[in-house]
């Protein structure tokens, strides 16, 4: 895939323990499904179905990847709208909120208000 979704979770658990782990591969319609990997399968084990199984205390990451399909262009086109509209949402955030602030000084500490 061209695009990469990072999300970190953390899940504390005692050797021996399952967790599933759900997951849903969202515009997939092109064959994409999710592959699951243990960065340290001595310490956790993760199955195809995405079952994860403590085996030895530690730390280990489960990464969860997007395979087997190509992004078309009306996904990338979806996301690329998705993105825009909210990095519009938040630049229009900042402009309301520097636009209530009458007085900069008042609101923010700067080193040197002279500048200000």
């Amino acid at each position: 895939l061209n695009s990469t979704y990072s999300a970190v979770y953390t899940k504390t658990m005692n050797p021996g323990e399952s967790f599933q782990l759900a997951c849903e591969v969202e515009y997939g319609a092109n064959g994409d499904v999710a592959a699951f990997e243990s960065r340290n399968p001595a310490v956790a084990t993760v199955s195809a179905s995405g079952l994860i199984t403590a085996v030895a205390p530690g730390v280990a990451v489960i990464v969860v990847r997007a395979t087997g399909g190509a992004v078309s262009f009306a996904t990338r086109f979806a996301l690329m709208k998705k993105a825009f509209a909210h990095t519009a949402k938040y630049d229009a955030a900042i402009a309301a909120h520097f636009a209530s602030v009458a007085d900069p000084a008042s609101v923010y500490s700067f080193a040197d208000r002279a500048s200000v």
